[in-house]
């Protein structure tokens, strides 16, 4: 057994942490995370493509709201 004595700690180099066979297999905390954050990216498109699509009408749907609105005697 390899040990490198460092004060006050000792380190065993001799375990291998990692084989050959060992495949990285991700948790269902990992899956959700992943899941959410690729939720969260298309949340975050369709709410600025919902501002985006305001800023293009709003100069027109205004100025005819406010003629079509205000001139109709309700």
């Amino acid at each position: 057994m390899a040990t490198t004595t460092l004060a006050p700690f000792n380190i065993d180099n001799s375990t291998d942490y990692f084989s050959e066979n060992t495949t990285a297999v991700p948790n269902e905390g990992e899956k959700r995370h992943k899941d959410l954050v690729e939720e969260t990216v298309a949340v975050g498109i369709m709410f600025a493509s919902k501002a985006f699509v305001q800023l293009l009408a709003n100069p027109f749907v205004g100025p005819l709201t406010h003629k079509l609105v205000f001139n109709i005697h309700v």
